[in-house]
């Protein structure tokens, strides 16, 4: 028997999805926290794999709060100035 096909969803039906981000400390670890904040930031933005995703979920996501301590406070500034914003973090500078 085959599957039904996914039925559309009106962007106005999508439920939140709301994100507090915590970020720990440490060199070593600031860098994956860095891709850690680079693909929240993706998913948030609804970049093209993440938007599929959130669409057959029939969710929006929402950054609520962004906390950190040491180099992953860093991390979090980048995030929450991002979001604040509305900008892209790995946009060049200049």
């Amino acid at each position: 028997m085959g599957q039904a096909a996914p039925t559309e969803i009106d962007p106005r039906d999508f439920e939140d999805l709301r994100l507090a981000v915590v970020m720990s400390g440490g060199v070593s670890l600031c860098v994956w926290m860095g891709g850690v904040a680079l693909e929240v930031d993706r998913l948030r933005r609804r970049q093209p794999v993440y938007d599929e995703i959130l669409h057959l979920i029939g969710s929006a996501v929402r950054v609520d709060i962004v906390s950190g301590t040491s180099a992953g406070g860093l991390n979090g500034v980048l995030l929450a100035a991002a979001v604040a914003y509305g900008s892209d973090p790995t946009a060049e500078l200049g």
